[in-house]
């Protein structure tokens, strides 16, 4: 009854829809749905690390022992031919037999194999995990059986071995263990009398096992018809073939771009190590060959691995020279210690590490699915946990995870007349002025479990991710941004497009700023920074930059900044753990609270990403304040104070308004901000010329002449508003600022220089002042004060002639003198003339003068003798200069001793 039931519902396992199933042989959805279960299979098997009926790898036997094997590199290949196939008619059917033309099937791959083909075949009987659920049922309670069971030890010892058993179980895309029975049922029952043909083999069997299978449906089991061994080619072969007809013609030509789309989706798994190749010549022309990323990257790796094992050939029982001590000289206090690092902080830099990596990759495979170039900047990758209710607890290796990708492609590219290399070396990308620009950016969603994309059918839009997307309205929002599911157009090109697509427009808080033409006005610059004036003024030094922004005038719509998006959504679980259903009928439930918490998450984390990243994509916090200012708040207070203004009963109100009004723009024209424009306030002058004309018609009812009023006057108010608001009037008043700090600081500056010049002729008079004569009492007193002892005594005649003569005056002196003569009457010169030779000659008297005939210094006690013998005074300065160091120092440094100690 199991395979009868399937028979005539054929959705129940994923081959029809609804409403058109395979058994009208209309909408051809068997024929995708086979070959994607095949292809699981086998991705499947040479993803796992054990067969389907609980043999070891192959390769991890191999490696542990040490064999020197060659590394094989997994691989999956599909092979689709045409084939005349003669239908046999059924045994109560008298018709003759028939010719129909048919496709052939084969998947083939080299991963563990199967050891038991017929155990695969049946209807539930087979998982996923590598050995049959009853089975490890049966041997995990005769394992506590003969342990005891009731043991504390026994009870933790178990509780590690199930963590550890659930921790190596593979993660797979399929659960039932029924997409191989399915397939041999629907490829039966479209091709009458054909049968399937199933070869597999292990790493540990000795030769190929060929079975020939057949679907009994009185029975309902799957016999097998014919059984052969063949002989394996080479030691530690593996894998399955399996090959099977489904109906060709023109419904397997509509259902190839699906297959295409899912074949090419397997670029962007991640997971996935092994290469897909596709020859299909009556579908396509060119093969398709698929290799991930990491599949590549492994290669590579392994290869530069190869080639430095080869190199470089190191005696593992050769000593190096360190016994593995410390060394008694070097103090251990003197060594460098490493700051210790805890556990969480390199658990996150390798969590880190390894999301840098992944976004690496998932860019390179963006750009190898869709042909396009991306920006490493414009890929965003986050992972949430699935959490069912009740789990709080930390994550696990077998907690379900959900990560979400989002990648942005930008403007599609014009390559009308351009060649795609041309068209990525210029940048010639399509922009606002073109003819026919898109309303809305495109979105796509991809959807994979377990590194296995889904194929798309027609119910995918009742899938719970799809309905999620288009659903989370206040998260796109929250980024300026409105996300709507778009309908299939029902044509003959897109009647077999069941793709989930998305559009991506401005959302309605957006969408009038960028509609309405008076955004222009006052936008704002692109970047607004402090400028070059500020970094070069000392007194503005200190003063922090502002923060680059990004202006309103350098945003675009929606569709010409995103231009085409990508999300992936990827369910990492055990297979026991998935919902129902998961990839039967290619969708999820609509109401699973853990991954609609994680799918919303997760693509809030991606776009806040991308926003920190490339801050032109989506819209910030700020500018959404400012966008909504300028589109909803500006009209609606312009409307509100216009109505106030026109509903007034204060005679001549309205009229003295709008003449003050007009004036503002002779104001905006004055600043030179913005340039000047008369349409608005022609245009709010002609309204209000009509508004009056209305006026005087009977017919027009008061509340009809007081919104023609205010629909007058608020454009002067609306345009002035956003003036007040925009950035160009604060950076007027910012500049206006800025002068009247400068004149201020030019005012200050000049009272600063001015002030210091009263100062310095203050300080010059005081010098001059300080070189007047000084008293007799304090000469006197200098001249008693100076020791006598030990000086030499040369007669004042001889100093006299030496001192007086032209080469050994002072100059310095000499203009001293001349400098201050000028500063003193006429009356004052002559007294301090006939004061000073009166003192001179008593001085010179009593007193010694140290002179250095070696050195030669040069002075004169000021006074000079006439024709008639008298001395006259040659200098003013009656300030008497005394010599550095002390009398004694003076002596023994020159070694003579000249009448007078003091000179002028």
């Amino acid at each position: 009854m199991t395979l009868r039931a399937f028979k005539y519902n054929p959705s129940l396992g994923g081959f029809g829809t609804e409403t058109n199933t395979s058994l009208t042989r209309i909408n051809g959805d068997a024929f995708p749905q086979i070959v994607k279960e095949l292809v699981d299979n086998a991705v499947d098997a040479c993803s796992s690390g054990k067969s389907s009926s609980g043999g070891s790898n192959s390769n991890k036997n191999s490696n542990a022992g040490g064999s020197p094997e060659k590394r094989v590199n997994k691989r999956v290949r599909v092979k689709i031919e045409a084939e005349n196939f003669t239908t046999a008619p059924a045994k109560d059917d008298n018709e003759a037999k028939t010719t129909m033309d048919c496709l052939r099937i084969t998947v083939s791959d080299n991963g563990v194999g199967m050891e038991d083909i017929d155990a695969c075949v049946m209807v539930f009987s087979s998982n996923k995990n590598g050995s049959d659920g009853i089975n490890a049922a049966v041997e995990k309670s005769k394992a506590v059986a003969k342990t005891g069971g009731g043991k504390k030890k026994n009870k933790k010892q178990s509780k590690l071995n199930d963590e550890t058993a659930n921790d190596d179980d593979g993660y797979t895309s399929g659960r039932y263990g029924i997409g191989l029975t399915l397939c041999l049922l629907h490829a039966q029952h479209l091709v009458p009398g054909s049968v399937t043909c199933i070869t597999s083999t292990t790493s540990t069997s000795e030769h190929w096992i060929r079975s020939i299978y057949q679907v009994d449906m009185d029975a309902d089991r799957v016999t097998c018809k014919k059984r052969e061994e063949l002989v394996k080619e080479s030691v530690g072969e593996c894998g399955t073939i399996v090959s099977l007809l489904v109906p060709g013609g023109e419904e397997a030509q509509k259902s190839w771009p699906r297959l295409a789309e899912y074949f090419a989706r397997y670029q962007l798994s991640l997971d996935i190590a092994c290469s897909l190749e596709v020859l299909a010549p009556s579908l396509c022309r060119r093969p398709l060959m698929i290799r991930p990323p990491s599949e590549m990257e492994r290669r590579g790796r392994h290869m530069e691995e190869t080639k430095v094992g080869e190199s470089e050939e190191v005696d593992n029982d050769e000593w190096d020279g360190d016994d593995g001590c410390d060394n008694d000289d070097e103090d251990n206090d003197n060594r460098v210690q490493m700051p210790s690092v805890s556990k969480a902080v390199r658990e996150r830099e390798t969590a880190e590490k390894e999301k840098n990596k992944k976004m690496a990759l998932l860019c390179k495979a963006a750009e190898l699915y869709k042909g396009r170039p991306v920006s490493l900047k414009n890929v965003a990758l986050e992972t949430h946990p699935i959490r069912r209710h009740g789990e709080n607890g930390p994550c696990t290796k077998s907690t379900s995870m959900l990560e979400v990708s989002v990648i942005v492609f930008g403007p599609e590219p014009e390559c009308n007349n351009v060649s795609d290399d041309e068209s990525v070396q210029s940048g010639c990308f399509r922009s606002q002025h073109d003819s026919n620009p898109k309303k809305s950016a495109d979105l796509q969603l991809v959807r994979m479990v377990n590194g296995i994309p889904l194929l798309d059918s027609p119910e995918a839009v009742a899938c719970g991710l799809v309905q999620k997307i288009s659903g989370s309205a206040s998260n796109w929002n929250s980024f300026g941004l409105e996300v709507s599911l778009k309908k299939h157009v029902d044509s003959a090109e897109h009647a077999h497009d069941d793709t989930p697509m998305f559009g991506v427009e401005d959302s309605a808080q957006v969408a009038p700023f960028f509609r309405e033409s008076a955004r222009g006005l006052f936008c704002g610059s692109d970047e607004s920074s402090s400028s070059d004036d500020d970094i070069s003024d000392p007194e503005n030094r200190t003063r922090k930059r502002k923060k680059v922004k990004c202006g309103l005038s350098s945003l675009l719509p929606a569709a010409l900044r995103l231009g085409e998006m990508l999300i992936i959504v990827q369910i990492k679980a055990k297979p026991y753990a998935l919902p129902l259903p998961t990839l039967s009928k290619g969708r999820l439930p609509l109401n699973d609270k853990g991954i609609n918490d994680a799918l919303e998450n997760g693509i809030t984390a991606c776009l806040r990403s991308l926003q920190r990243t490339n801050p032109t994509l989506l819209l910030t916090a700020h500018q959404l304040k400012r966008v909504e200012r300028d589109a909803r708040y500006v009209p609606a207070v312009a409307g509100a104070i216009a109505s106030v203004l026109c509903r007034s009963k204060q005679e001549g109100l309205y009229e003295h308004a709008m003449d003050f009004m007009s004036d503002w723009d002779e104001e905006v024209k004055n600043l030179g901000i913005a340039p000047f424009n008369q349409e608005v306030i022609h245009s709010s002058r002609t309204a209000n010329a009509e508004s009056k004309q209305q006026t005087t018609q009977t017919h027009a009812s008061a509340h009809e002449r007081e919104m023609c009023k205010v629909e007058a006057l608020r454009p002067l108010l609306e345009r002035r508003l956003r003036f007040v608001v925009s950035e160009e009037f604060k950076d007027a008043k910012r500049e206006k600022a800025r002068k009247e700090r400068e004149d201020e600081a030019a005012e200050r500056k000049k009272e600063r220089v001015e002030q210091q010049r009263k100062q310095k002729r203050a300080a010059k008079a005081d010098d001059m002042r300080d070189d007047c004569f000084e008293s007799d009492e304090s000469i006197d007193c200098r001249a008693s004060s100076r020791p006598v002892e030990s000086v030499k005594h040369t007669p004042h005649s001889d100093f006299e002639s030496e001192m007086s003569s032209p080469e050994r005056c002072n100059p310095n002196q000499q203009q001293r003198a001349s400098l201050n003569s000028n500063h003193r009457s006429d009356d004052e010169s002559d007294e301090n003339s006939i004061s000073l030779r009166n003192r001179q000659r008593s001085v010179t008297a009593t007193s010694t003068f140290v002179h250095s005939s070696e050195n030669n210094f040069d002075c004169h006690d000021g006074l000079e003798t006439d024709d008639e013998g008298e001395k006259t005074l040659v200098g003013h300065n009656t300030n008497v200069y005394r010599t550095d160091g002390s009398d004694d120092d003076w002596s023994e440094q020159f070694g003579i001793v000249v009448p007078g100690s003091y000179f002028r």
